[in-house]
């Protein structure tokens, strides 16, 4: 992976690179460095940018060609407005040739003004090898707000040029199939701020943090940067988010990232998906994907319920021998199938509750339930050759079990649901025969002790 910074100023103020090809810049008409999103940012003010030491060959890492790449920006304008019923430019990076018509080469990123104030409009432009400028253009309904930072995202993948606000890679404001076209190789110099080395429409505001990948950054890792609206240091890698906290006292979608803190779907088998103290009454968050997570925490007293027509599957990969779903205070529930790809432990501390309301699959994997709480199946318990392992707490329900239950200091408690008409706990062949041999010697103890009592009474 190819990446380039040229401004991630988190002590210095002098413009250079901290990313691994020492490409630095001059600075221009005097910007100043000022606190910013992380560390110091660049300071415009309408005359002032960053750009790369003109003269002699322009540098080829910009050449993108037709490969697949990421640029980000994080950008807190600052309101000044723009002429009644005049449209300006200000840009955040650019190295286009010229003036940017169809003959010239390179790209620019730059907001709009609204006619009476404030960005409105977010562009991407460049021009290709067949001649034909490209655009992605974001339209916002209003205007950004003046003094609020906001991550912007190019992307390519492939065909498709997409425009990224805020980490939000589920609804892009710019997705454009540009096909096979190539950049043309630009005979400009990289600017920050500007149109080009030579200056043209420079930002008014402040920028930090800005980065090119000669990749294509997938959505986790764009949602990492974003990191709900703080965002992340820049590296050679983005730092992956192991865990991730249900946000806001709401219903809502899973698989939707502004739902979760920090800003990230846990999909992953590193991932633990914490249900913590954000709801105030009973709430679901629900999947109508397969998702697949390493551990599952429930943290309070009103209940979640996880359900949609998705599953859940338990799987912790390379990073723990087991996955693991821990309920910590409250009683919570499952309406969506849940599937075990790896051994996995259930605690239940004292006066909480798990159910099962929808099929639990073992697949061959041992459940192992521990903590003095409760956990319910109310549906159909399929173990494809595992079992459940019952160390501590009950075991109730109404489901239909299929496989092996080992009670190695639980309690058994099958039919009392409070749910549905009771059907049998049915165990495997195994389990019967120790069932059976238990109820025999049960009753030959009770007759023997009935016949010495009858002997007595003589």
């Amino acid at each position: 992976m190819k990446l380039l910074v040229v401004i991630d100023e988190y002590t210095r103020t002098d413009g250079q690179d901290s990313g691994p090809n020492g490409l630095n810049l001059d600075l221009i008409n005097n910007p100043s460095f000022v606190p910013g999103l992380l560390g110091n940012a660049i300071s415009l003010d309408g005359t002032s940018y960053a750009s790369r030491p003109a003269g002699g060959v322009p540098d080829p890492e910009f050449n993108l060609g037709a490969g697949d790449f990421t640029i980000q920006v994080w950008v807190n304008w600052d309101g000044t407005v723009a002429p009644p019923l005049l449209a300006t430019t200000q840009f955040m990076m650019g190295n286009m040739s010229g003036d940017g018509g169809p003959t010239e080469t390179g790209f620019v990123f730059y907001g709009s003004h609204h006619p009476f104030g404030g960005i409105d409009t977010t562009r991407y432009n460049f021009n290709s090898t067949g001649g034909v400028p490209l655009s992605a253009q974001g339209n916002l309904l209003m205007p950004e707000t003046a003094g609020v930072w906001h991550q912007m995202i190019m992307r390519r993948t492939g065909a498709s040029l997409e425009m990224i606000r805020d980490g939000d890679t589920a609804s892009p404001i710019a997705d454009v199939n540009v096909g096979t076209d190539a950049y043309k190789d630009t005979s400009a110099y990289l600017a920050v701020g500007a149109f080009s080395d030579l200056g043209g429409a420079p930002a008014i505001g402040l920028l930090d943090d800005v980065a090119i990948w000669k990749r294509a950054l997938d959505d986790n890792e764009i949602a990492d940067l974003y990191n709900n609206g703080l965002g992340s240091p820049i590296t050679g890698t983005v730092t992956p988010i192991t865990e991730v906290e249900w946000r806001d006292d709401i219903a809502g979608d899973w698989n939707r990232a502004g739902n979760w803190s920090p800003s990230r779907i846990p999909d992953a088998t590193t991932m633990t998906a914490i249900f913590g103290d954000a709801i105030q009454q009973s709430r679901t968050v629900f999947t109508d994907t397969h998702v697949t997570v390493k551990a599952m925490q429930f943290l309070n007293s009103n209940t979640y319920a996880v359900g949609g027509t998705g599953s859940i599957n338990l799987n912790s990969g390379t990073t723990a021998p087991k996955a693991a779903i821990d309920v910590f205070l409250g009683d919570h529930e499952f309406q969506a199938r849940v599937n075990l790809e790896v051994d996995t432990d259930v605690t239940i501390v004292s006066g909480a509750f798990l159910a099962f309301n929808n099929t639990l699959n073992l697949g061959g994997h041992t459940l192992t339930k521990t903590g003095s709480g409760e956990l319910e199946i109310r549906n159909t318990l399929t173990t494809g050759g595992g079992t459940v392992n019952i160390l501590e707490g009950t075991l109730s329900g109404n489901g239909a079990i299929g496989g092996d239950v080992n009670n190695d200091g639980g309690t058994i408690s099958p039919g009392d649901s409070a749910v549905g008409a009771a059907q049998s706990v049915i165990p495997e062949p195994g389990a019967m025969l120790l069932l059976l041999i238990g109820m025999l010697v049960y009753s030959c103890v009770a007759l023997r002790t009935s016949s010495e009592r009858a002997r007595a009474n003589k």
